[in-house]
């Protein structure tokens, strides 16, 4: 099914198809020919060494970075054509996200969730994602784990897929 338009067994769609993905750095070879699709509710991940394509792929698949061949297909919109309509219905957390030292969990959010036209209740996200003991009264996004609020933050707009590397296991079937 990867990549080929057409259902799975089960007759579902997939959400994301990558045919021959190909993107070069000058001489270096970052992605070279790379196809996958993912359905509606499968939870995806791409693992692989350092070096290996993986975030260059996810900005390829989230029009944030041009690939130099191949087909991508988000929810049926092309990433780089149809960037604007995308951004407003899929959230991603590359591996670099930072937030201040000091900013609560809801400030998190409620930041997060401007950049949205239609964004989901900050409130009842920190609910659906079990991060109740980072609450607004009860923590800043630093600590020990700091990451699940800054990863949290691609799902503000209550997207239909959630392509962003570092996602919390345990939160998986409430995203």
């Amino acid at each position: 099914m990867a990549g080929d338009g057409r259902a799975g067994e089960d007759g579902r769609m997939p959400v994301i198809e990558v045919t021959g993905l190909h993107k070069e750095y000058g001489p270096t070879v970052a992605v070279d020919d790379v196809s996958f699709g993912v359905e509606a509710g499968e939870i995806f991940g791409i693992l692989g060494p350092n070096g290996a394509g993986k975030t260059t792929t996810v900005e390829c698949v989230t029009g944030l970075r041009r690939p130099d061949r191949g087909r991508i297909s988000v929810l049926g919109l092309d990433p780089q054509r149809d960037h604007d309509e995308l951004r407003e219905q899929v959230g991603v957390q590359l591996q670099d996200g930072q937030l201040p030292d000091k900013i609560r969990v809801h400030e998190a959010l409620e930041l997060y969730a401007s950049f949205y036209p239609h964004p989901v209740d900050a409130g009842e996200l920190i609910t659906r994602l079990g991060l109740g003991d980072r609450s607004p009264s009860s923590g800043s996004t630093t600590g020990p784990r700091p990451w699940p609020s800054a990863s949290s933050g691609a799902c503000c707009h209550g997207p239909p897929t959630d392509p962003h590397p570092g996602h919390r296991p345990a939160a998986a079937p409430r995203v």
